[in-house]
C-alpha cells in the first residue's frame, strides 16, 4: 500500500482497493502482442501476470494532475491538465500509444464477467498518446476525438515515506 502527495496538497492513496487514484495504463504493442499470441487470455490473468509495468500511474481527483511513478528509475513525472479552448491538437503520428482505464472501472468490468478477455477490456479503454520527448500527452475523449490535455510539469525523485 502506498501514498503519494499531490502538488495541490491532496493525499493520494491506494489503501482502498479498487482505488480512485490508480490508473492502469498499458502500451498498445503489449495489448496487440497478447491478443495475437494468447487471444483467450482473460483480463484478470493479464493484469496479474503480464500487465504489470515498470511504472505506476496515479490520478488526483482534486486537481486532475497525473503522476507517473517510475519504479526502476525512482522518479515521478507530474503532468498537469491543460484545457484551452481553440487549441490546435498536435499530429500524434509517431507518438507512443497506450490504453488507459481506471482501477475502479477495471474491477467493475471483472466483477461483471471474470472471464472477459483483455481484448474486450481494451475496447472500454481510452487511448492516449505520449510524445517522443514525454512532455505532452494527448488523450482520446469519450467522443473519439483527440485533445491535448496534459503537459509535463516537473520530474522529481521518489521520496520514501516512513
Amino acid at each position: 500500500m502506498s501514498r503519494l502527495g499531490c502538488k495541490c496538497g491532496n493525499a493520494l492513496s491506494n489503501v482502498n482497493s479498487p482505488s480512485e487514484n490508480i490508473l492502469y495504463v498499458w502500451p498498445e504493442e503489449l495489448i496487440q502482442k497478447v491478443t495475437q499470441s494468447a487471444a483467450d487470455m482473460s483480463a484478470f490473468d493479464f493484469s496479474t501476470t503480464i500487465g504489470d509495468c515498470d511504472y505506476e500511474v496515479w490520478y488526483c481527483q482534486n486537481c486532475e494532475r497525473v503522476a507517473v511513478v517510475g519504479v526502476k528509475e525512482r522518479r515521478v513525472r507530474a503532468y498537469y491538465n491543460r484545457v484551452e479552448s481553440g487549441e490546435t491538437v498536435p499530429d500524434v503520428s509517431g507518438w507512443k500509444v497506450f490504453y488507459e482505464i481506471s482501477e475502479m472501472d477495471f474491477d467493475r468490468i471483472i466483477e461483471q464477467n471474470f472471464e472477459i478477455k483483455i481484448s474486450d477490456v481494451a475496447q472500454n479503454c481510452l487511448r492516449l498518446w505520449l510524445s517522443p520527448d514525454q512532455r505532452q500527452v494527448c488523450i482520446e475523449t469519450l467522443e473519439g476525438t483527440n485533445q491535448l490535455i496534459y503537459i509535463l510539469e516537473e520530474i522529481v525523485p521518489v521520496k520514501a515515506v516512513l
